[in-house]
């Protein structure tokens, strides 16, 4: 099921990571900004993996109650 699939990313991806910061979207074209938050997880395989979390209404990105899960798209 899709509640399983989410599941699952959130266990691979999250669980034993630690939240690093908090994340504010730039303003898209309907006025929109979301927020999130930064995910360090060291516990995958060995290796340091960072994740930004985006909280959506759906997968579409259409407002608040989805987690979108993504590589971090780090600074410089």
């Amino acid at each position: 099921t899709d509640a399983e699939h989410y599941a699952e990313e959130i266990i691979d991806k999250l669980v034993g990571g630690r939240i690093t910061r908090a994340l504010l979207s730039e303003t898209d074209d309907f006025g929109t900004t979301f927020f999130g938050f930064r995910v360090v997880n060291h516990s995958n395989k060995n290796t340091k993996s960072e994740y930004d979390v985006w909280v959506q209404r759906d997968p579409e990105g259409n407002g608040e109650g989805f987690l979108a899960i993504e590589p971090a798209q780090l600074e410089g």
